[in-house]
């Protein structure tokens, strides 16, 4: 992956999200506090915080943690899908009249959530657990997606990128992309400094 100090690689998807940054001249894949490279793709809306990707916040808050949502990125869903993706979630959905899921979850100052926010928070998260890293502004970034993505999909993905603040360079699929694997020689782990 061929990126600059201000350019980020983000991965995320049904269940992981990961990042890789350049620092020096390396490329170095994002560690959290236990020094994993991948975290869980959710975010935990209590009412006075986000928690984003905690493995443990499911667990802890299940009726405020969504999870597994990144498949229904750029979908309109029927009433039918709906009930089926009711069962995979504690929170509750809903579904506007142009097919767009709806999380909602009581007691928090956003009750709201859409795909795309949740994708979005996420996102900020990396960009900027990134940033505290390389203490260098991140304007860019190469996004992995799904190799079946098609261009609706990757048009909507490319608008929560740029909604996070990032512009998007290119995409990459997953098959093409050595950091999704960490098979890669020049990638190398680093602390993610949380604060």
């Amino acid at each position: 992956m061929d990126i600059s100090g201000d350019t980020i690689g983000i991965l995320i998807d049904e269940s992981i999200c990961q990042a890789v940054y350049v620092c020096g001249d390396r490329i170095n894949v994002l560690l959290d506090k236990m020094y994993n490279p991948t975290f869980p793709s959710v975010i935990t809306v209590l009412p006075c915080d986000i928690l984003v990707a905690r493995s443990n916040s499911q667990i802890m808050y299940p009726t405020s943690t969504i999870s597994r949502c990144f498949n229904l990125l750029g979908r309109s869903l029927t009433s039918q899908e709906l009930a089926v993706e009711s069962l995979r979630s504690f929170v509750p959905l809903e579904l506007k009249a142009n097919g767009e899921v709806i999380y909602h979850i009581e007691n928090a100052q956003k009750q709201d959530w859409s795909v795309e926010d949740v994708l979005c928070t996420i996102m900020r998260h990396l960009v900027k657990s990134c940033q505290d890293c390389t203490e260098i502004p991140i304007r860019y970034c190469i996004l992995v997606v799904p190799d079946d993505f098609g261009e609706t999909q990757r048009a909507c993905y490319k608008s929560v990128a740029e909604k996070s603040g990032v512009h998007v360079k290119s995409f990459l699929k997953w098959s093409e992309c050595v950091a999704y694997s960490l098979l890669d020689s020049n990638i190398i782990f680093r602390d993610e400094r949380f604060e």
